[in-house]
């Protein structure tokens, strides 16, 4: 049995349909499970709980063999993964593999907050002892789908990234290398994963994707950083959560998001997808 926290998200979903099609016993852990019933395979297993409620979760755990740890972008993160990884290590039976959604550049000395976070949050799952695999994805082609409305609105990409470069990837290829590691844990253990596209773009070359794809002009306006942090705040976004998206696109204004890694292909046995590919996919979306 593979337990999947972070269930309904950009990736957990993701993955738990590649592994329901592969066959393979999913237990999804979700706070609300009508709600999950509708957006998840009918073959997973739900169960209620919460990552702040040990005994949730180590009623989730019962007869898992491998875990996907995936901890939503909180100001406790370490806190809540380190609550999961306790009941996994006393888990009956044990738990014997744990793979765990980093972040690129993952480092718990690190000033930036993601990449301290995670950084921390890899620390602790070592300490557990338990066989283990880091994915560090970069920024998600998905994103772009939650300003899809102001592209179609204004015709243009709002963002603070100067014009460095990133390598945007897809989740359902961050799925897949998750997938397959599970699948498969022994060949993958104590491995860390650097997960990109195939390409570095910058937002410019990004807005010149979309306009290819939907058949009219997107442009790439570029926003300072104090601008975009307050229209984060003002559409309800925490103001701990805005400065930790303003350092993550401090690192992409810096160029520190450029790198590309084969690492996708390792794992999977084949190139992930474009963003010329996710954006036709997404037509819809952006046309």
């Amino acid at each position: 049995m593979i337990l999947v926290t972070g269930a309904t998200g950009k990736v957990g979903s993701q993955l738990i349909e590649q592994l329901t099609v592969a066959g393979e016993p999913v237990r999804a852990l979700v706070r609300d499970p009508e709600k999950a019933a509708r957006a998840l395979p009918e073959t997973v297993e739900l169960a209620r709980g919460d990552l702040d409620d040990v005994a949730s979760i180590a009623a989730a755990l019962e007869g898992v063999e491998r875990l996907f740890l995936l901890a939503p972008p909180t100001q406790n993160l370490v806190d809540l993964e380190r609550n999961v990884l306790t009941a996994a290590r006393d888990a009956a039976g044990g738990v014997g593999h744990i793979v765990k959604l980093s972040a690129i550049g993952a480092d718990p000395t690190a000033a930036q907050f993601v990449v301290r976070e995670h950084g921390r949050g890899e620390a602790a799952v070592r300490e557990t002892g338990v066989p283990f695999t880091f994915l560090r994805p970069n920024f998600f082609m998905q994103n772009l789908l939650g300003v899809a409305a102001q592209i179609k609105a204004s015709g243009a990409i709002h963002q603070p990234g100067g014009e460095q470069r990133a390598s945007h990837i897809d989740t359902r290829d961050i799925a897949a290398v998750a997938a397959a590691i599970l699948m498969d844990p022994k060949k993958h253990a104590g491995q860390t994963y650097t997960l990109t596209g195939p390409q570095s773009l910058t937002f410019s070359e990004v807005a010149d994707t979309l306009s290819r794809v939907v058949g009219r002009p997107v442009k790439y306006v570029d926003v300072p950083r104090d601008m975009a942090k307050a229209a984060m705040i003002a559409g309800g976004m925490p103001p701990w959560y805005a400065e930790a998206i303003s350092e993550l696109m401090d690192d992409y204004r810096a160029g520190k998001m450029s790198m590309v890694s084969d690492d996708v292909e390792r794992v999977t046995g084949r190139k992930p997808r474009t963003l010329e590919q996710f954006a036709q996919d997404h037509r819809a979306a952006f046309a």
